[in-house]
């Protein structure tokens, strides 16, 4: 018997090793049953209450952009083109991207990271902030066989509190968890 409560012991652990952890923030924003396409209809999303879907210029890069009816968040959705990122692993592409981003934002602080799991897909997150205090969350993310940075910021125009940052990324959670072809 000792053995056997051991071995359940031994296997719990195990098990919850091996499991993706879950995101930080919430994913129950209530969202709308209108649901947009992206630029090249590669998915489509459902919008949150008071969010509208903004249309990309023909130069941007946006895959989809979104935002809230006041002009204060945004969540954008761009294609990740990496030369042969078919043979990079996702935490290899997750390590370049950020790089690059807090590269190319001097005095830029990276606030955390985190991996999750939603909808039968694998989510690579970080935070940042720029010496302008903008706030940002890129995840980035597989879809089909393309691979997406979706990210969500404020407008800058204020600094934002703890519960408009938790709000904002679980919005965006919340979006994501809503994928679909």
């Amino acid at each position: 018997m000792p053995y056997k409560i051991a071995g359940l012991f031994v296997f719990l652990i195990i098990a919850g090793c091996g499991s993706v952890p879950q995101t930080l923030y919430d994913s129950d924003v209530l969202l709308t049953n209108i649901k947009v396409n992206s630029e090249n209809s590669t998915f489509s999303v459902r919008l949150p209450i008071d969010w509208y879907k903004t249309s990309a210029k023909d130069e941007s890069p946006f895959e989809l952009w979104l935002n809230v009816s006041n002009f204060s968040k945004t969540i954008v959705f761009i294609p990740v083109n990496i030369a042969s990122n078919e043979d990079r692993s996702m935490a290899e592409i997750f390590e370049l991207i950020k790089s690059v981003k807090l590269a190319n934002n001097p005095n830029s602080k990276l606030i955390r990271e985190e991996v999750f799991s939603a909808v039968r897909k694998v989510f690579y997150a970080f935070e940042y902030s720029t010496s302008d205090k903008e706030l940002f969350r890129v995840v980035l993310f597989r879809h089909n066989s393309d691979l997406f940075e979706c990210t969500a910021m404020f407008d800058g125009r204020h600094t934002p509190t703890n519960s408009e940052i938790r709000d904002l990324f679980a919005t965006q959670n919340s979006i994501l968890n809503s994928i679909s072809n």
